[in-house]
């Protein structure tokens, strides 16, 4: 009897350790977290209308479009004519997740509507910091689907320490506007960290 309930003890501990685990990796640490941005289109450069960050929160605010209608409010609109983009021909988000942690995945999520000059940007390239001065690269990102007119995600998977987790992107074919609702962070573990060597952008 003695035996039977160590193992039942047992069995219950590696259950609860592995939902921790699971739990840890599947958290995703960057909403509510504080970001800068380049490349996004602003009013007095443009007489199309523009689709603002509103308040600098809504890329981590845990709020997701509903559609790939420009329309909706949780679109944020880069635009490759816009004056930040074309100086280094490039947009960027860098999300401080205000110290180093252990992350296992990015993932942005973008509109592929392709169409009045809204598509997915060509590539994602993703770097780490912990100064947000020196930074590592993790890879280029991999969509989730080439399908056009639907919302897909970019996203990399390494298990890493960073406090700056930094997204370039640049125009893709399907025009200037490159929309995105959210970028998403997840927690890793620890033990699995990979170093990696400091390569600026």
């Amino acid at each position: 009897m003695k035996k039977l309930i160590a193992i039942l003890i047992t069995a219950v501990m590696v259950v609860s350790l592995c939902t921790v685990f699971a739990s840890a990796e599947e958290e995703n640490i960057a909403v509510g977290k504080s970001y800068v941005t380049k490349g996004i289109m602003y009013q007095e450069e443009t007489e199309w209308g523009v689709y603002p960050d509103t308040d600098g929160k809504k890329l981590t605010d845990g709020t997701y479009a509903e559609s790939v209608e420009y329309s909706d409010a949780a679109w944020v609109g880069f635009n490759g004519n816009c004056r930040e983009y074309s100086e280094a021909n490039l947009a960027y988000i860098i999300v401080d997740l205000g110290e180093a942690t252990a992350i296992s995945k990015v993932l942005v999520s973008v509109n592929n509507v392709c169409q009045n000059g809204i598509g997915a940007p060509a590539g994602f390239t993703y770097y780490v910091s912990e100064d947000n001065s020196s930074w590592s690269k993790l890879g280029e990102g991999t969509y989730s689907s080439t399908d056009e007119g639907i919302i897909v995600t970019n996203s990399i998977e390494m298990t890493v320490s960073a406090r700056y987790v930094k997204a370039e992107f640049t125009v893709g074919g399907g025009g200037a506007w490159m929309f995105i609702d959210e970028i998403e962070i997840y927690a890793g573990n620890a033990d699995e960290v990979v170093d990696l060597p400091s390569e600026d952008p």
